[in-house]
């Protein structure tokens, strides 16, 4: 039963007829792409990425071959202007977004997306732009992935309310000296870094080419757990302008942890935009965003290929084209039919 779907799909997507459903059904929407790494598995930073953020080049361009068979891009100050009252998107439009600010976007996202002449936006966490560190999460990663760290010895080493939950919500509870401290005595240390983000020169690079640059906290940590969320706020909009010399008026948040306070808190420092990591086509009656709260959709792997890895664009086309349409407004989804 399941191939026979899958064959369904298949037909439909190769006949047209997946876009076809996709422009009727999300013609009055917005849909914005999330993605986070692009690598080449030859690349010295594969090892340390996290799988479920990365993509690899050739899984990237095809996810944005079944994008551009579905929707129309646009650009982020497309979207500002029409949520303003300017010119209105156009029917199913879509919008290209990145999370952190990784160099790898420099080296493999953004010529793939030069070359179709698409625009994209970056969200910044600007504390870490510079940084040859990546995140705790992926240093964890790759030392566990690459055996220099046992997860044995980790689990010997945690404190025993932690034992029965995963490695990484275990991590996640420990506080970051100690975090830190526990990665160098289990021998994760004295590995060179290999550049993980951005330099502010190149972040530059990357505004001057087109991209838009929003912000993403400073920490990069769940501005619903910080001391100051909105302080973070604030202090990365004017850490981003500084470096770009571009004004920063969008954000997305960290983890897609948020709250009503929060929103509020971007609009009192002048964003005109906050995307969320919330599941959904954005309603736009008029080509118009109903809302300044807008969802995105996560593009990992899982989407693009079976289990054995073999590619599956259909598989995208369909989850794309059948995404619930609806309006953030204050903490919840209002989905429509």
């Amino acid at each position: 039963m399941g191939a026979a779907r899958d064959a369904v799909k298949r037909l439909a997507w190769r006949a047209g007829l997946t876009g076809a459903v996709a422009r009727r059904r999300l013609g009055d929407s917005l849909t914005v792409l999330m993605f986070h790494r692009v690598l080449d598995r030859a690349d010295p930073r594969w090892p340390g990425a996290t799988r479920q953020y990365t993509l690899d080049p050739q899984e990237f361009a095809l996810a944005l071959d079944v994008a551009g068979g579905l929707f129309t891009p646009v650009s982020l100050r497309d979207v500002v202007e029409a949520r303003a009252g300017g010119r209105p998107l156009p029917p199913a439009a879509m919008l290209v977004s990145f999370d952190d600010g990784w160099s790898d976007n420099l080296h493999y996202a953004a010529p793939e997306l030069a070359r179709r002449g698409w625009p994209a936006v970056l969200f910044a966490a600007a504390d870490w732009i510079g940084s040859a560190r990546p995140f705790w999460q992926e240093e964890w990663h790759e030392a566990l992935a690459t055996g220099r760290i046992r997860r044995a010895d980790l689990a010997d080493h945690l404190p025993a309310e932690l034992a029965d939950i995963s490695v990484q919500a275990a991590l996640a509870r420990l506080e970051p000296e100690a975090r830190s401290a526990l990665f160098r005595a289990l021998g994760g240390g004295g590995r060179p870094a290999i550049p993980a983000f951005l330099t502010p020169a190149e972040l530059a690079r990357l505004a001057a080419v087109g991209w838009a640059v929003g912000g993403h906290g400073c920490s990069h940590e769940p501005l619903t757990a910080v001391p100051d969320g909105a302080g973070e706020i604030a202090s990365a909009r004017q850490s981003l302008t500084a470096m770009t010399g571009a004004p920063v008026d969008s954000l997305s948040f960290p983890h897609g942890r948020w709250d009503a306070a929060l929103v509020q808190a971007a609009r009192a420092s002048g964003h005109a935009l906050c995307f969320t990591s919330d599941r959904l086509a954005n309603a736009c009656p008029g080509g118009r965003p109903a809302s300044d709260l807008l969802g995105r959709v996560e593009i990992h792997a899982g989407l693009l290929a079976d289990p054995d890895g073999t590619l599956r664009p259909e598989r995208l086309a369909n989850f794309l084209a059948t995404l619930p349409v609806g309006v953030l407004e204050a903490g919840e989804a209002a989905l429509a039919a």
